[in-house]
Formats: C-alpha cells, sequence, structure tokens
C-alpha cells in the first residue's frame, strides 16, 4: 500500500496562541452575550410565574423579591478584559480585521497597561476608522482597593480625574491614527486647564465617569496635535471639567524637546505674608527616613512631639508604591516666589521602577501626573509641618470647588536614571472659621530641565464630620 507524504507544521505554543488568540476572544464574547439573555429568558419567565401565583392565590408579591435574580444589564461595548486585549495585545481581535495594519507597530497609540490603565469598560464611542473628525467617547472606572493613587483606607488622590484623560489615546487608536502615521508617533500631554465643580472627594466603591470629545486637530510637518475637553464624573455628580491639549511626535521631536523655556517670573513682594502655621518648629529639611515615616502614617517619627497632634479623619499614607518625595531639601514660610512660603523636595528616578513598564507598552516613559501628584504630597507635608492637620479636628483634604488649575508638560522623563526637584511656592492661605484654603505655584525639574509648570494648584483642609 502506497504511503502518502504528509507535510507537518511545527508551531510553537507561542504561535499558536496567537494564530487563536483573535477567535477565543470573539467565541468568549458569543458565550458572553448567550449567556447574558439565558439570564435575561430565566429572570422573564420568573417573573411571570410569580405573577401567576400572586392572581390564583391573590397574594401580593414584593417588587424586589429577589434581587440576586434579577439580570444587571451591561450597557456598554468593551469592558475591562477587551480594553486590556487591545492595550496589551491586538486591536483587531476586538475591533476587526482592518486594525490588523496597526497591531503589527510595536510602539502606537495605545493606553497604560494596569495598575495605571483606569478604565474598566468604554461606554459609547462616536468615531471612525481612518478619519481624523470631532470624535467622542465615554468610560467608566470603578474605584476598588487595588487603585494605586489611594491615600489611605478609603480615600483616593483627586489627581485620579486627570488620568481620566487617558481615554483620549484609545479614541484616537480606534480612529486608526497608527495606520495613517505607520507607527512613527508617540503620544504626549501638553497642556490641561481644570475647574473643579465639586469638593467631593473619590473613594473606594465609587465609579469615574469620563465624557470626552476631541474638538480640533491640528498638523504641523509630522507632528499631529489634538485639542480635547472631557468632564469627569462621581456617578452622576460633576467633579470636574478639564480643557486639554496632547500631540503625537516623532522619536527625534521628542529627543530635541528642551523644556519649559518662559522668562522668569516677577512678583512684586510689597506686601509679603507669612505662610500660616501653629506649631514652631526649626527643622527645614527632612532625610529619606523621615519623609518614609510620614508617607506610612508615622508621624511621630518624622515630626518628633508635634506628630501626636495630628487630627485626620482618615490617616494619610500611601500603600502603593506612589511616593514622589524621598527628601525634603527646605522649608522656609518667609520664601519663594511670592514671600509667602516655600517647600522643595527630590525623587530619584531609577529604571527599575513600576511606571515605565505600564506607561507605556514598548514606550517607556514616566507618567507626568504621578509626577505631578508629588505637588500633593508635598502640601500634605507641609500641613503636618506646620499644624494646619492639628488646628482642625478629624481634618481632611480636598480640591476647592471653582478652582481652575492650569499645567505645562514639556520633555519627557524616560528609561533610566534621573532626578526630579520640586519647588511648590505658597500663592495665598485664606483661612476661615471651619476650613483653611491654600493655593501653590510649583516648577518641576529633571535634572536641570524644567518639565512641570502648576499654576493655582489650590488645597482645602477642613474639618470633616461626615460618618
Amino acid at each position: 500500500m502506497k504511503k502518502e507524504n504528509i507535510t507537518t507544521i511545527n508551531n510553537t505554543d507561542a504561535d499558536m496562541q496567537e494564530i487563536l488568540r483573535p477567535y477565543i476572544i470573539n467565541q468568549m464574547a458569543i458565550n458572553k452575550k448567550s449567556y447574558e439573555l439565558y439570564l435575561d429568558a430565566e429572570h422573564k419567565l420568573f417573573e411571570q410565574m410569580m405573577s401567576a401565583y400572586a392572581k390564583e392565590y391573590s397574594v401580593e408579591i414584593p417588587v424586589d423579591l429577589d434581587k440576586s435574580t434579577k439580570v444587571q444589564k451591561k450597557n456598554y461595548l468593551w469592558d475591562r478584559e477587551q480594553v486590556i486585549e487591545m492595550t496589551d495585545n491586538s486591536m483587531a481581535a476586538v475591533l476587526g480585521e482592518q486594525y490588523k495594519e496597526v497591531d503589527q507597530y510595536p510602539i502606537r497609540a495605545r493606553m497604560p497597561m494596569p495598575p495605571f490603565l483606569f478604565v474598566s469598560r468604554i461606554v459609547s464611542i462616536d468615531a471612525e476608522f481612518g478619519k481624523l473628525r470631532p470624535s467622542s467617547i465615554v468610560a467608566e472606572y470603578d474605584l476598588d482597593e487595588s487603585c494605586v493613587f489611594r491615600t489611605g483606607n478609603t480615600q483616593i488622590s483627586p489627581l485620579i480625574g486627570s488620568e481620566a484623560s487617558h481615554i483620549a489615546i484609545f479614541l484616537i487608536a480606534y480612529m486608526g491614527l497608527d495606520a495613517i502615521s505607520k507607527g512613527t508617533l508617540s503620544y504626549r500631554a501638553l497642556d490641561s486647564s481644570q475647574i473643579s465643580y465639586s469638593e467631593r472627594p473619590f473613594r473606594i466603591g465609587d465609579t469615574m465617569r469620563t465624557v470626552l470629545k476631541i474638538n480640533k486637530f491640528m498638523q504641523n510637518g509630522s507632528t499631529i496635535l489634538l485639542f480635547f475637553s472631557f468632564e469627569t464624573y462621581n456617578g452622576e455628580e460633576l467633579i470636574a471639567i478639564t480643557e486639554a491639549t496632547g500631540g503625537f511626535f516623532t522619536k527625534e521631536e521628542l529627543t530635541s524637546n528642551k523644556g519649559i523655556i518662559s522668562p522668569k517670573k516677577v512678583v512684586q513682594k510689597t506686601n509679603p505674608k507669612e505662610f500660616l502655621h501653629f506649631q514652631n518648629t526649626t527643622k527645614t529639611s527632612y532625610e529619606k527616613e523621615e519623609v518614609l515615616a510620614f508617607y506610612n502614617g508615622n508621624y511621630e517619627a518624622c515630626f518628633g512631639k508635634f506628630g501626636k497632634n495630628i487630627s485626620l479623619k482618615e490617616k494619610y499614607y500611601l500603600p502603593y508604591d506612589m511616593k514622589m518625595i524621598d527628601r525634603v531639601t527646605q522649608i522656609d514660610y518667609n520664601g519663594g516666589m511670592y514671600g509667602r512660603g516655600i517647600i522643595c523636595g527630590e525623587k530619584k528616578i531609577t529604571p527599575d521602577m513600576w511606571p515605565f513598564k505600564a506607561h507605556f507598552k514598548n514606550d517607556p516613559v514616566f507618567p507626568a501626573i504621578i509626577i505631578t501628584d508629588g505637588v500633593t504630597q508635598l502640601g500634605m507635608f507641609l500641613f503636618a509641618h506646620a499644624g494646619l492637620l492639628s488646628q482642625l479636628k478629624n481634618s481632611n483634604c480636598t480640591m476647592i470647588d471653582g478652582n481652575c488649575v492650569k499645567s505645562k508638560f514639556r520633555g519627557q522623563v524616560r528609561h533610566g536614571y534621573s532626578t526630579l526637584y520640586y519647588k511648590v511656592h505658597i500663592k495665598d492661605v485664606v483661612q476661615m472659621d471651619d476650613f483653611i484654603s491654600v493655593y501653590f505655584d510649583a516648577e518641576i525639574f529633571n535634572d536641570d530641565v524644567q518639565i512641570i509648570q502648576v499654576e493655582s494648584y489650590a488645597l482645602k483642609i477642613f474639618s470633616d464630620l461626615t460618618e
């Protein structure tokens, strides 16, 4: 009997995974939808049976007889699993064959990876592949214990709302920018202006909802700029509205950036006002061990006897590695740009830090908002040092309703070794019976290049008597 020649193809496990991935993901989506339809049908049948039972035996059935039987319909386009797939691996696996070209580019428009991905689901989108036109997107993020912006047991840093802008990167990717640019451009934030509309802090268990619109595109040579705005909600409550600018740049353009180059700000110090403080300590600088004790909530180890008097509604500490200050190098209550006080600090950047792995894949750059959160952290340190957190019982800190914060981002902190230097200038202090408001301007340098400028950042310290 003549034997047939059989040709075999040897694929590695990795090859097979790549081949099968889109089919598996598609089948999972089909199975999930089918199961939801099955549960919905089961629930309707149950309701019909209970209604018939009630009529026959003349009994009243409570509306919420059994909440566990009700199907919670998910009104979204893509869930977190699919968002991660599109960010980490393949857009084509979720969105279709037209994105296969996009997937081949190592550097493309992609959001950060977990734990710096603040999207649980994408609810709606108005955009078209291949067309850079005004577009919009709505996304939600469920805040839980894993959120890296936690500043205590339940509270979240107010700056998390700024990271809602990441969904703009997905919107651009959905439009197919990388197919147009052939994978030659990287996204970087440029400017933002954010107005707060609520002083309610985000907490674990809340859902952050973002409604983002790209209003205009502008091309200058190879650079593509986008002008967008977004509303940030805590559930249904409006928290902030932000106007922002971002851009897609070539590697050469990013390398040649010289940072923030602007004339020195001249401020007339005709009536300098000393920063409000309530305890007399002569210590004006703190080493790494002392700052770490502050971050861990061990205030006495940092501030000595003054640390005993700190009264916080919820102890301020950072459970995750988001500590952006290694040393506090200067505190001067009569210094700074406005003669009303200054606090300075520094942070060593090393290539093994986790943000480089998350932000962005194949294009590691340290997130500007984590860097900016160092201003908040220095502000909290200053409040503790000055005794402001001891002055009000059960004190808490939040953004100030109606305040407008302007930020400028230039330059980048690339994967490697460098040092960040912070100069936080006290601009004004307002003291009322039940709260104290503090306004800052900040300059942040990467080695000797200024990369971030923040104007009118503000925090309100108040007695939090809520349960």
